[in-house]
C-alpha cells in the first residue's frame, strides 16, 4: 500500500508512524520506495505499538543532523529545490493526558536544537477543538495543552482538503488525529502550501499529503507485469505488434513508446485490473464516509 502511493504520488519525504516493527532493513524500504535513491530513519517499536520511519529523496533533501527517540524523530538538512535548511519532525503522539504535557514540552525544547525552518506531521493523538472528533470521550481534555503548543512553537495548522477526519474507529468513532504543522517562516521563502486528505483504504487511518499549492504529478508510470506472460495473447501482441514496427526506421524508444499504449489498451479490455479494483473501492469508501460524516 505504501508503495502504491509512492508510484501515485512521487513524494520526496514519507513519515510513517505505528510501523510496529522492531527492525527496520534498507532493504524493506528499497521495495517500498522504488528505488535506492533514498537515506531513512526509523524507531522501534515498544513491544506491539508505536514504531517510526522517516524516508526522503536524497536528490530533495540533504541530511546534515538528525535525532531520534521513540516517539519522533528528528532530521535537519538542505532543503534542495528550495536553497534552505528545514528540519522535519515525525511525531506519534501519546494517548494519555499526562504523557502528552511531557511530549509538547520535549518537543518545544527540540526548537533550541534544530532552531531552522520547521514541518512537524504525523499522528498527534490529540486534537484541537470538539469540531474535530465524533463519537470519541476523552480526546478534548488535552487540546487546549495541544493549541498552546503549537502557539508556542510558532506552527501553522493548515486547514485539510478533501477529508473531515483522519481516523475512523469502531462504533462509529472518527476524529482528525493526523495533520502538519508548518513554521510560519515557511510561508515567506516558499509558495503555497495544501494539507490534502487522501482516500482511505486498508489502515484506519487516512493518509495526509502536503504539497505545494498546484502540483504537476507528470505522467504516470507504465510497469509491465511479469504475470502478463503466463498469457499466450500477451506474447503473441507483443510479437505481432514489434514485427509491423521493425520495417520502421523510428527508434527504439519511439517503439517501446507506441506497445506501451498497446499494452496498456490490452489490459484494460475486458482484464481484471487490481489498480482499477483498488481505486474503486476506495471511492466507494469515500463516498460512504461523506455520507457517514453528515448523519449522527
Amino acid at each position: 500500500m505504501v508503495n502504491r502511493l509512492f508510484r501515485l504520488y512521487r513524494m520526496d519525504i514519507c513519515f510513517l508512524q505505528e510501523t510496529k516493527l522492531v527492525e527496520v532493513s534498507r532493504d524493506m524500504i528499497s521495495r517500498m520506495w522504488g528505488n535506492d535513491n533514498f537515506d531513512f530513519r526509523f524507531t522501534a517499536a515498544v513491544g506491539r505499538s508505536g514504531g517510526l520511519i522517516t524516508i526522503w529523496d536524497k536528490a530533495s533533501f540533504m541530511l546534515k543532523k538528525d535525532m531520534c527517540s521513540n516517539r519522533l524523530i528528528v532530521v535537519e538538512g538542505l532543503w534542495c529545490s528550495e536553497g534552505f535548511e528545514g528540519v522535519l519532525i515525525n511525531v506519534y503522539g501519546p494517548n494519555m493526558l499526562r504523557d502528552q504535557r511531557f511530549f509538547w514540552e520535549e518537543i518545544i525544547e527540540i526548537r533550541e536544537q534544530f532552531t531552522n525552518h520547521w514541518i512537524v506531521g504525523g499522528d498527534f493523538n490529540a486534537i484541537r477543538n470538539k469540531s474535530e472528533r465524533s463519537n470519541c470521550v476523552g480526546l478534548l481534555r488535552g487540546s487546549r495543552d495541544f493549541g498552546k503548543f503549537i502557539e508556542k512553537c510558532k506552527l501553522v495548522d493548515l486547514p485539510l482538503l478533501g477529508k473531515k477526519f483522519t481516523w475512523f474507529g469502531p462504533e462509529n468513532k472518527k476524529s482528525r488525529l493526523d495533520r502538519f504543522l508548518i513554521d510560519e517562516d515557511w510561508f515567506e521563502n516558499s509558495e503555497d502550501f495544501q494539507q490534502q486528505g487522501l482516500n482511505r483504504s486498508i489502515s484506519n487511518h487516512i493518509p495526509v499529503l502536503l504539497s505545494y499549492g498546484s502540483v504537476d504529478w507528470g505522467p504516470k508510470p507504465f510497469k509491465f507485469f511479469n504475470a502478463w506472460f503466463n498469457k499466450k495473447e500477451c506474447l503473441s501482441l507483443i510479437r505481432k505488434e514489434w514485427g509491423e514496427m521493425a520495417s520502421k526506421k523510428d527508434k527504439v524508444s519511439g517503439k517501446l513508446r507506441r506497445l506501451k499504449g498497446v499494452l496498456k489498451k490490452w489490459d484494460g479490455e475486458d482484464r481484471y485490473s487490481l489498480e482499477r479494483k483498488i481505486t474503486e473501492i476506495e471511492e466507494r469508501i469515500k463516498s460512504l464516509d461523506a455520507i457517514n460524516d453528515d448523519r449522527s
